[in-house]
């Protein structure tokens, strides 16, 4: 018999856990069906959008919430048959205390279980190596992806506006390990922080096997840098970083020009 239960801890990493209320199946995108089995991040990511979910009075990223009734969820509603599924659009699945309570491996040990009833599409969305873990699931299914997370090539930039985020070498190093496994990957620069050398970046992702690449600007609530329509804002807070760095559309649409021309039609 499947184990649905969950020692859940009062505080991991710093962060409070809590059991959430919510469901894990709360809508879709079109046909794409959405599974978030987290609610909050502890990655904390400044420019995230959804830190508009935080949870007041306290800060993004100080709590986070757990869908422990996700597994018994799935199993009564075999809805995702046949569909895309989308893991990890709000909350990164591979967070913290992910590696203490397995909830995301246990999503995947559902979706999998029976053949017939598979996705259609699998794409798990993450900055985490943690992800390396559930490459044996991850491979179970006919069409995956993972959508892995990698903003700079700067270290110093990463610790400004993802202090709580893996380093960029641990990044480019999990990268790396999926794709030696088979596991196909979408290098996700977005949102595209400042970086040192463009070119070089590009060409180093290329380098380890990447083909395909996504990326995106901030969306902040003015002109500075581009906005994206039918997108959500970023933060107003991260506007000092910004500003820091002097990242502004003519910056980024410099960076851009050069890493297009490196990677050319595998940007989607």
């Amino acid at each position: 018999m499947f184990d649905e239960s969950f020692d859940l801890p009062q505080r991991f990493g710093g962060v409070w856990v809590e059991d959430a209320k919510s469901r894990l199946l709360q809508g879709s995108s079109g046909e794409e069906v959405s599974l978030n089995p987290y609610v909050g991040c502890a990655h904390a990511c400044s420019y995230c959008y959804a830190a508009s979910y935080r949870f007041a009075p306290l800060p993004w990223g100080s709590v986070v919430r757990v869908k422990t009734g996700s597994v018994g969820e799935l199993r009564r509603a075999w809805r995702w048959h046949n569909k895309p599924v989308r893991i990890g659009l709000l909350a990164d699945p591979y967070q913290p205390v992910e590696e203490r309570i397995g909830l995301t491996r246990r999503v995947l040990e559902t979706l999998s279980e029976r053949p017939q009833f598979q996705p259609r599409q699998l794409t798990v969305m993450t900055r985490s190596p943690l992800v390396l873990r559930d490459i044996d699931i991850i491979k179970r299914f006919e069409a995956p992806c993972v959508q892995f997370s990698i903003t700079t090539d700067n270290d110093s930039v990463r610790r400004d506006f993802e202090p709580m985020c893996p380093s960029v070498d641990a990044r480019m190093g999990a990268l790396k390990t999926l794709i030696e496994n088979g596991v196909p990957v979408i290098a996700s620069l977005s949102p595209l922080l400042p970086l040192k050398d463009a070119e070089t970046f590009a060409r180093s992702l290329k380098d380890i096997g990447v083909s395909k690449f996504y990326i995106d600007p901030f969306n902040p609530r003015g002109l500075t840098m581009p906005i994206v329509p039918n997108k959500s804002f970023t933060p107003d807070s991260v506007s000092p970083l910004l500003e820091k760095y002097g990242w502004t559309l003519q910056s980024y649409v410099g960076d851009m020009d050069v890493l297009k021309c490196v990677l050319g039609h595998d940007v989607i």
